[in-house]
This record gives C-alpha cells, sequence and structure tokens, in this order.
C-alpha cells in the first residue's frame, strides 16, 4: 500500500478472501468428517448394547429354566425359535420377584421377540400376552442344540418337548446393518 492511502487494493481483499475461503472449507471438512463418524461409531454402540442385552436376556432365562414334571419339560427348539419354562424377573408394588414363567424367543418381520407368559398364564396357550421387541434388526436368527451321546457333545436343529434339557443351545445372529455383521453364543444350561 502505498503512503498516504487508507484501505486494501482489490488483490489484497481476494488473497485475503481466499484464504478465509480455504480455512472455512477445512474446518468443515474435519467438522462433517467428526459427525459422521460419530454417527457410525454411535450406531455400531447401540448395535453392540441391544445384541448384549438379548444375549444376556436368553442367558439369564435359559439358566433359570425348569422341568414342568420329570415327565415333560416344555423346553421345546426348532432353528427359528425356542420356548421353555424360566424363573422370570416380575415386578409389583415397587419389588421384584421370581415367578414362573413361559418363554419364548423368535424373529418376527426382522425384529428379535421375547413372549412371556407369567404365572397362571404360562400354562395357558390361549394367553392374550404380546410379544415384547428386543431393539435388535435381524436379518437371520439360528437357534442349534447340544446334547451328551456316548461321552461326547453332538449338535441338532431341533428339540423335541419330551426329550429333557440339551446341554447348551447355540445361538447364531446376523444383525441388519451395513456389515451384515453375525454375533454367536453358546448358553450351557443347568451347570
Amino acid at each position: 500500500m502505498m503512503p498516504g492511502r487508507k484501505g486494501f487494493t482489490l488483490i489484497e481483499l481476494l488473497v485475503s478472501v481466499s484464504i478465509f475461503a480455504v480455512l472455512m472449507v477445512s474446518l468443515y471438512s474435519a467438522f462433517s468428517s467428526g459427525l459422521f463418524g460419530y454417527r457410525g461409531i454411535q450406531d455400531k454402540i447401540d448395535t453392540y448394547l441391544a445384541v448384549s442385552q438379548f444375549f444376556n436376556t436368553l442367558d439369564k432365562d435359559l439358566r433359570n429354566s425348569f422341568s414342568y414334571s420329570e415327565s415333560e419339560t416344555k423346553f421345546s427348539g426348532q432353528p427359528q425359535g425356542l420356548s421353555f419354562l424360566t424363573l422370570a424377573d416380575n415386578y409389583r408394588s415397587g419389588s421384584s420377584m421370581q415367578d414362573y414363567a413361559f418363554v419364548s424367543y423368535f424373529l418376527e418381520g426382522g425384529l428379535l421377540k421375547r413372549l412371556i407368559k407369567t404365572n397362571q398364564d404360562s400354562l395357558n396357550s390361549d394367553s392374550d400376552a404380546a410379544a415384547e421387541e428386543l431393539g435388535v434388526k435381524v436379518n437371520s436368527l439360528a437357534f442349534s442344540y447340544l446334547y451328551e451321546e456316548d461321552r461326547e457333545l453332538k449338535e441338532k436343529d431341533s428339540w423335541a418337548e419330551l426329550n429333557g434339557f440339551p446341554v447348551a443351545v447355540r445361538v447364531k445372529l446376523v444383525v441388519d446393518n451395513k456389515g451384515n455383521e453375525e454375533f454367536k453364543r453358546a448358553i450351557y444350561l443347568h451347570e
């Protein structure tokens, strides 16, 4: 700038606006990358939490399973779902109690569901209890059942009601997300 003149030349103004624009684009790009990364991580965390909660609930129900009578366990398992009698937490008058219940786990419309019928409803096949969604969108769900034969664990796809309890239940869950992640767990009954 020449002495005695006040202000900026057009070139100085264009250079400073260009530098400012480059800085703003860089800041926006860093911010949007961080925001998209956070959203992706948050979706993954939500999926892992929901799957973990499903496995923990199933684990607790299976470990608390019991036989209705010596000749009839009421344990029935298919590749796409299973049902059994168990002791389940029930909340009444502000306190937690365990009641006997008939529980079923299955996949319906891409969502994991748990149907629980407590007390007298547990033995009533016409009960109007509604299944609760477990918060996991799933592509596939598969159960298999481990049993002991000749001191060796073997596996089969279904479990008839009158065969007692399996040694363990294997669960394979493929979650409906970008990676179609697969989760597996073996839950041993009555350790």
